[in-house]
Formats: structure tokens, sequence, C-alpha cells
């Protein structure tokens, strides 16, 4: 929180679920569960590659992009770069859709408090999305 407080302007940032992931390890196993993970971090730095973009792991199978010199429209064409370079790394899902492995992104802005710890503010933003997913949902 300490990079979104640097700027002027609010942040952008991205909430990155992979959709299904514990299926996924259950069927092909923690350690193809592992790399599928990395490969999807590569995707991640690959897309938000700008100085002003910060890429992390914040939880088991979910990221964040905080993009400090975005816009809202900005915002929407990194998140489908992301699905669609994730589209193209075709990591095999069988039981998915699309037969790949799919994630889930939310968009929001990022306006931290002084206070503002990262667990409270990932805790807060991720709160409404742990209902039943849908594969492949944005938004």
């Amino acid at each position: 929180l300490t990079f979104a407080r640097a700027w002027v302007m609010s942040p952008i940032y991205l909430l990155i679920d992979v959709d299904k992931f514990k299926d996924y390890n259950d069927r092909y196993g923690h350690p193809r569960g592992d790399e599928a993970l990395r490969q999807l971090a590569d995707v991640l730095r690959q897309v938000a590659s700008r100085s002003t973009d910060m890429c992390a792991r914040i939880g088991g199978e979910e990221f964040v992009i905080l993009m400090a010199a975005t816009d809202q429209e900005g915002s929407l064409q990194v998140a489908a770069e992301v699905q669609s370079q994730l589209s193209k790394e075709n990591i095999v899902y069988a039981t998915s859709p699309t037969g790949s492995l799919t994630v889930s992104i939310g968009i929001n802005s990022l306006v931290p408090g002084r206070d503002t710890s990262l667990e409270t503010f990932i805790e807060a933003q991720t709160r409404p999305s742990t209902g039943r997913r849908t594969w492949g949902e944005t938004g």
C-alpha cells in the first residue's frame, strides 16, 4: 500500500483468482498446480510490465496487479490482455468449458487510508467475491 500512497491519482487494481483451482489440484496434483500458478505469474508479469505496475501473489491462487498510472479503460484492456495471454498459454484443464485454465478478474480503484494494512485491504476487497463462481468471470 505504500506503493499506492506514493501516487496522487488513485491506482487501479486487478484481483485475479484462478477458477476452480481446488478442483484443478485434486485432478492434476499439487506439483502441476504449482506449475500452473508459475505460468500464470509469468503471464501477469508480462502483461503488467510498466515501471508503475506491481504484481503480487496474495493468497493460494489469488494475485493482484496494482497499476498507478491507469484509468478504467486501461484497466479493462489489461484484464482482457491477461485473459488473452493466459488462453495462449493453454494450461490444460479438461473439465473447464474452454479446456484450459481460466481466471476471474475483479477491477477496482485503490484509495488506501493511512492506517490501512495490506491484509485488511485485501480482505475487504475479496469478501464480496467469496460466493459461487462461474468459469472465467471478469468484472
